[in-house]
């Protein structure tokens, strides 16, 4: 189990593991035991001596590596690189081995946003993260090395899951327009697209709500059962269907109660 937070101005201890603080917001990592909950080790990283760093999003892969996303203000050496905050909302993303080595850092520059998900996913051979509502960026896990970069500004992305070679996204739709060549023609709708791991996207999916206009639907989160299966949730203001891009229409057939009132959960396999 990995604890992650900041320590602000003071030192920090957590039983016979210690650390000195050195910025004004430093970065601690303490990996514990899930069995007992023994402590394993405790890791610090800072920004320098007035720096800050907030940590807003961490994901551990199959192997027990940690990716950590969040804000920074000063600059941050980890792996023997640097990296230099130039604006209040630069973002970092650093990835440790389960032995608390860091083994890479990246800059993302004005990528940091409290409104909007972040989410991050690997197969071991390519990564990718989703952050600040709008951008999708491919990643060499092993070495840190972005390899794709891509923004979609009608669409807020929500989630991303790699299942067989296939990259697919998912969020809703703020207003109509393409994310790269499949057409929205609807706004205020969930969706999950398909596609290859280079962001070609050929196959799509919306959550579309049958009160138009006072309705709404969006996907907030995608992931794969062990057999293979695509899990998606969501809400929706009013009742929806499923629109595929080149299948059936199916029903949602659960009603909570007659009128959908706000905000009703749904879960499609």
């Amino acid at each position: 189990v990995y604890h992650i937070g900041t320590n602000n101005s003071s030192d920090v201890k957590f039983g016979t593991l210690s650390l000195n603080n050195k910025g004004f917001d430093d970065l601690f990592i303490l990996k514990s035991k899930i069995q007992d909950g023994t402590h394993v080790w405790l890791k610090a990283i800072d920004a320098g001596v007035n720096g800050k760093i907030n940590p807003t999003f961490a994901k551990v892969d199959n192997n027990e590596n940690l990716v950590i996303f969040g804000k920074f203000l000063g600059s941050i050496t980890v792996a023997g690189k640097t990296i230099n905050s130039t604006g209040q909302n630069d973002a970092f993303l650093l990835k440790l081995n389960q032995d608390g080595l860091p083994l890479w850092i990246q800059v993302l520059p004005n990528g940091y946003n409290t409104t909007f998900k972040t989410s991050y996913t690997t197969d071991g051979t390519d990564a990718f993260l989703l952050y600040g509502g709008t951008n999708l960026i491919k990643i060499n896990p092993n070495s840190g090395t972005i390899l794709l970069n891509k923004s979609y500004p009608n669409f807020e992305l929500k989630s991303v899951a790699l299942f067989n070679n296939g990259l697919y996204l998912a969020g809703s739709v703020t207003d109509v327009g393409y994310l790269e060549n499949i057409s929205f023609t609807e706004s205020n709708v969930g969706f999950v697209v398909k596609g290859d791991k280079n962001a070609n996207f050929n196959t799509s999916l919306e959550t579309r709500s049958r009160n138009l206009p006072q309705s709404r639907s969006d996907v907030g989160d995608i992931a794969f059962t062990n057999d293979g299966k695509l899990v998606i949730s969501g809400f929706s203001v009013n009742s929806i269907y499923l629109k595929p891009s080149n299948g059936q229409l199916v029903d949602y057939t659960y009603n909570p109660n007659a009128d959908f009132i706000n905000n009703r959960m749904y879960h499609y396999v």
